[in-house]
């Protein structure tokens, strides 16, 4: 129960922080960094899993 709601609030951080000039990026690598290598860490960046890691179960 405490990933579902530590990634929703991380994702929600994310949504509400300006975004920059690359579309947020950058926020996302400032805000979720912690958390991708804490939950996915095993995981590419830039993958598919990754973004599985981060959705929230429905």
């Amino acid at each position: 129960m405490t990933r579902p709601l530590t990634l929703a609030f991380v994702l929600g951080l994310a949504l509400v922080a300006p975004a920059s000039a690359d579309g947020g990026k950058d926020n996302l690598k400032r805000y979720c960094t912690g958390d991708a290598t804490t939950y996915c860490g095993g995981l590419d960046p830039a993958g598919e899993e990754m973004k599985a890691c981060f959705t929230l179960p429905s």
